[in-house]
């Protein structure tokens, strides 16, 4: 009896927890459609550049919602996301995992217009990481910038405790492989390239102020930048291409608005920057949380990166899709040829007779 008894109520376990699982697979296929309709709600409330990408955003919504409640699994519903959304052409437009690992919805390829290994060729001296590289040559000093990730703070501030700003004066900033990250890791080499004068402008933001019409926007914001007013003021060639993109090219306009600064190489990638994280599903669902914050220490599965502003360059020219166009233009196609960096020599002619270039 007590035999019966145990296999009765094994069975009745098994009964529960398969009819629980099924139940909870139907309840997440239901809810990839509530999430779909979440992450296109959250883009029309708050996403910057919509104005311009109305039609975009329109294929975009049809292509999410179009077959989603035939996906089973996180991972297919990513990969759903990141097909439907690639549409609004923003490598900004992220979908977050709930370990807080963001995908970018665009795929970012540029032609390049570095190689890493010809710098042997023009400096002496060893490589000091993979992002951070710095050669120096009498009063002139070449600092490789090959992003700003967090994960390389410490690394920037052991090169500036390393650097004397006073000795030199002829700087090469190479921002070509920077593909961003926190713009704010490069403010001490600004504010010490940038002289003894009083704060100036370097770039412009604007803001949507209506929820519900992405058409109104906020006056233009400037973007200061504050001299450390400790040393002079350097002379300063920045390179860039087509792959500096996002928070370098903050970094790029505040060092073209220090007065001599020669920009050389190719148009950048011409990127929004500065995204917010929303959550897309749980009890929270819409709420903004840090950057860096998982959402599943939200109970969500998913969040949304999402563009806060519209940057405008200096002259008030929008840096979307766009970029900066440098004073010096060598396009990527002829930038590298057999074992020449024609982009860091150009900066090097410059630096010995500006007046020829």
């Amino acid at each position: 009896m007590q035999k019966t008894y145990v296999i009765l109520r094994y069975i009745k376990e098994r009964i529960y927890k398969e009819t629980s699982f099924l139940h909870y697979v139907s309840e997440r296929r239901d809810s990839y459609k509530k999430v779909a309709k979440n992450i296109l709600h959250l883009i029309a409330k708050h996403y910057s550049y919509l104005a311009l990408r109305e039609e975009e955003f329109k294929k975009a919504s049809s292509a999410l919602q179009n077959r989603v409640d035939k996906i089973k699994d996180d991972e297919k519903f990513i990969k759903h996301v990141l097909k439907s959304l690639f549409i609004m052409r923003d490598p900004h437009i992220r979908i977050v995992d709930g370990t807080g690992k963001g995908i970018g919805t665009h795929e970012f390829k540029k032609r390049k217009n570095y190689n890493g290994e010809l710098l042997k060729k023009y400096f002496k001296g060893k490589n000091n990481n993979k992002a951070i590289v710095s050669r120096k040559k009498g009063n002139l000093i070449y600092i490789r910038i090959g992003s700003l990730a967090d994960r390389y703070r410490s690394d920037l501030e052991k090169m500036y405790r390393e650097i004397n700003f006073g000795k030199y004066h002829k700087w090469i900033i190479d921002l070509r492989a920077n593909k961003g990250g926190n713009d704010s890791l490069a403010n001490r080499l600004i504010k010490n390239l940038a002289g003894l004068g009083d704060p100036f402008i370097s770039s412009h933001a604007r803001f949507r102020t209506n929820e519900k019409n992405p058409k109104q926007l906020s006056e233009f914001t400037p973007n200061y930048v504050f001299p450390g007013k400790k040393y002079q003021q350097k002379d300063i060639v920045v390179l860039i291409g087509n792959n500096t993109y996002s928070s370098a090219e903050l970094v790029t306009m505040d060092l073209a608005a220090i007065p001599g600064t020669v920009l050389i190489g190719d148009i950048t990638g011409g990127g929004s920057a500065r995204p917010e994280r929303y959550l897309v599903d749980g009890p929270l669902v819409g709420k903004k949380i840090d950057n860096n914050k998982n959402p599943l220490k939200h109970k969500s599965r998913f969040a949304l990166d999402i563009p806060s502003w519209l940057k405008y360059r200096l002259d008030q020219f929008l840096l979307q899709d766009r970029g900066i166009a440098p004073h010096i233009f060598i396009p990527a196609s002829k930038s590298i040829i057999g074992k020449r960096d024609i982009v860091l020599e150009k900066a090097l002619e410059f630096h010995r007779n500006p007046l020829i270039c």
